[in-house]
């Protein structure tokens, strides 16, 4: 996937989704919730069938699992470059100080930032 294809489906499922991928005490973003299913910007690029639980617990640069599953799926995420970017996309969804409401400028930035184009999303 390019840079741009990753930010497209992130974005569009962010600004879709419209709610955080937290554990059950709302505390800690988890890559895709137990119950409800949401994800979170990482989360929403690993497909269901390949998703298991043990990914939880860790960020991206330090979750091997999760990098050999993204590198599957066509992420190149084994450059620094690769991982700060992907980071950026994650830490707009799990930073505390953010919230939801601030996720189209959020992702706005980053789209200017990377010279990126932000997709169209409806609702």
């Amino acid at each position: 996937m390019t840079r741009q294809e990753i930010f497209t489906k992130v974005a569009r499922h962010l600004l879709r989704q419209k709610k955080k991928a937290a554990s059950l005490d709302g505390h800690t973003c988890v890559y895709k919730t137990p119950r409800s299913g949401l994800k979170c910007a990482i989360g929403c690029l690993i497909p269901n069938k390949l998703y298991d639980p043990g990914m939880e617990g860790l960020g991206l640069e330090q979750n091997a699992q999760v990098q050999e599953v993204l590198r599957k799926v066509g992420v190149r995420c084994s450059r620094p470059v690769d991982q700060r970017f992907l980071s950026a996309l994650q830490k707009i969804h799990d930073d505390l100080d953010i919230t939801p409401k601030d996720w189209p400028e959020k992702l706005r930035q980053l789209a200017k930032q990377h010279k990126l184009k932000m997709p169209q999303v409806r609702s």
